[in-house]
């Protein structure tokens, strides 16, 4: 058992010094709990750790010279750039949603109808979140009084919307992508009338829509 101070008391693999400053420097590498009322500390030693700040010194020159800044400006620079990124992807999230408006107005036009209501599957490669798809099915929506929608993202993320009298008819978006997902390696889940989820195997998306087809197709005939 190595005891340090009447604080610390742990079992240990061996002691293997004579002295603690034979340990020479020490560097902290990571720290963090690994149950509840314990943590662990993970460091370097000696030449070990001399290696450590000296790769930490080239890095630490490497990004300077190519933000272009002293080293103790970084952090500054770092967090302006994140932030102009951030504002530059919600620009170009709005234009793809711009630009996907008159595309709607003809997807509507030449949907299949059935009893009035039109069966929208769409795939929208240029779009690579969530967020900016849900947005697209929320265009969709604003326009038409009865609709069942799915769409898909370059990144095959999912989204499955039905208006409140499809879902009164009987057809629940949550369960529809838990059936169709697997086309694509993949899963989903949410409400009734809206679902999403995601999946890994491109090739299956057109299996994915055609399957939407027909769950709607057979619920509203």
């Amino acid at each position: 058992i190595v005891e340090i101070g009447g604080f610390s008391r742990e079992l240990c693999g061996g002691t293997h010094l004579n002295n603690s400053a034979n340990v020479g420097i020490f560097k902290i590498i990571s720290e963090g709990s690994i149950s509840k009322g314990v943590r662990r500390i993970e460091a370097l030693t000696g030449e070990k750790a001399w290696e450590l700040i000296s790769r930490q010194d080239e890095w630490l020159k490497k990004a300077s010279g190519i933000l272009k800044s002293a080293p103790e400006q970084l952090p500054r620079i770092i967090d302006e750039n994140l932030n102009r990124i951030a504002e530059l992807e919600k620009k170009i999230n709005c234009l793809k949603i711009e630009k996907s408006e008159s595309e709607n107005d003809k997807t509507i036009e030449t949907a299949e109808r059935i009893a009035g209501t039109p069966i929208i599957t769409k795939k929208y490669p240029d779009i690579e979140d969530n967020i900016t798809l849900r947005a697209v099915v929320d265009r969709y929506k604003s326009k038409l009084p009865s609709y069942a929608i799915c769409v898909t993202s370059g990144t095959l993320s999912l989204v499955v919307a039905l208006s409140d009298d499809i879902v009164a008819k009987g057809l629940d978006a949550s369960k529809i992508i838990k059936e169709i997902s697997p086309k694509i390696k993949g899963s989903g889940g949410g409400k009734a009338q809206s679902a999403s989820g995601g999946g890994t195997d491109a090739s299956g998306i057109d299996a994915c829509l055609d399957q939407f087809k027909k769950i709607v197709r057979d619920n509203l005939k």
